[in-house]
Parts: C-alpha cells; structure tokens; sequence
C-alpha cells in the first residue's frame, strides 16, 4: 500500500498503525510503496515520518538521486527468500543494477538531504507553493494537496480529498490534475 496514497493524500495515522496490528496479528507482511514518497518526506520516507514500520518498502528513482534505479529494502528474514546466494533464491538482473552513476547519485542525495535543516527547508517551500497556488487558484475549481514538498493540484468540487476515492470523484483522472 501507498502510506501516503498518490504521494499527496496525506493518512489518517491511526489507519496506518490499525492496518500494521492487523498485518501483524495475522502474519501478513506489510509492503509500502515508497516510489513517491520515499526521501521526499525524510530520510525515512512516510514511515519515518509517521512512525509505522513495514515489513518491505520499495523505492524508485528518487533513491538514485533522480536516476533511473529502483529497490527493495525490507525484514532480514524476508529479504534472505529473495537472495541470489540462497538455494531457491532469486536472481534478478536489469540494465540498471548496481549502476555506478544511479549509485554515486544517490549516495549524493542521501548526503544533501540529510543536512540540517533541509528537509524543513523543503516543507516551508512545499507550503509556500501550495498556498501560492491555492490563491492562484481561488474560485476556479482547482484545490491544492500535499504534504513536505510534495503538491497536487484537482480540479474538482472537493475541497478535501481524505483517500483515492475522492481523488477519483466526479470521474477525476490524471488529465485534470498537476503534481509536483
């Protein structure tokens, strides 16, 4: 699941950590979807961030500082299934596995992002582009979303859009929306 669905519907935290206790009560590994949110909202993605820990998370490109890379990072345990050197294991190739420039580029990211004050940097520009826009804005049909520095742009009735059914209300696409 998406923590943060569509990178800007930001949870109900209590949502998050009810379906953590369920997946844990019964044995069922918890996998967030990261692509979106992952580095943007902390060096710890939306988990960090909200506090609830996955058994598996992936990552895209923004892992590689803007470079094609994706990954998969999760439970030592889980993680060992999937091992190439493990009998049974799985062999994964791709034309960007350990790419050196995908790799260097990311190691940069991680390093900028992780200064002081950066990511409260990135959440006061967030802010000021959501508000900017929402003034831009004003009595169009467009409302703005987000969280960090993440912003998206509906135009629908909606004032508050609380998961991705109302996202899609009125039939909402893509093609009537700006992301960030």
């Amino acid at each position: 699941m998406e923590p943060v669905p569509r990178g800007y519907v930001i949870p109900d935290i209590d949502f998050l950590r009810g379906v953590r206790e369920v997946t844990k009560a019964t044995d069922i590994p918890l996998i967030f979807d990261e692509v979106m949110t992952g580095l943007r909202l902390g060096l710890r993605g939306a988990q960090g961030l909200f506090g609830v820990e996955p058994d598996l998370t992936t990552f895209g490109k923004v892992l590689g500082g803007g470079y094609p890379i994706g990954a998969c990072a999760g439970r030592e345990d889980i993680m060992k299934m999937i091992s190439p050197g493990r009998e049974g294991g799985v062999f994964h190739s791709g034309t960007f596995n350990a790419s050196p420039i995908s790799l260097l580029a990311g190691l940069k990211c991680i390093e900028i992002l992780g200064r002081e004050g950066v990511y409260e940097h990135l959440g006061e520009l967030g802010e000021k582009m959501r508000r900017g826009l929402a003034e831009i804005l004003a009595g169009s049909g467009g409302h703005v979303f987000g969280i960090g520095s993440i912003f998206h742009v509906l135009f629908s009735p909606l004032t508050k859009v609380s998961n991705y059914r109302d996202a899609q209300q009125n039939g909402q696409s893509d093609s009537s929306s700006i992301s960030s």
